[in-house]
C-alpha cells in the first residue's frame, strides 16, 4: 500500500547515510520518520487508499 511522506525539513549525515529528519508542529523538534507514526486515510485521494505522516510526534500524541 502506498505511503505518502512530505519533504523532510532537514538532513542529518551518520557515517556513509543520511538521514530524513522531519519538525514536530507541537514540539519543535527535528525527528526521524520512525518518531512520528502513521494513519491510515481512504479519503486523501480518489479511490487510492494510502497511509501518511501523522503530523505531531509520538511523544507530543502521548504514545510510547
Amino acid at each position: 500500500m502506498p505511503v505518502k511522506l512530505p519533504e523532510p525539513h532537514s538532513k542529518k549525515e551518520a557515517g556513509k547515510e543520511t538521514i530524513p529528519l522531519w519538525r514536530c508542529p507541537h514540539c519543535h523538534e527535528l525527528k526521524r520518520i520512525e518518531q512520528f507514526g502513521f494513519r491510515f486515510r481512504r479519503d486523501a485521494y480518489n479511490k487510492v487508499n494510502m497511509w501518511q505522516k501523522q503530523s505531531w510526534c509520538k511523544v507530543c500524541r502521548g504514545e510510547s
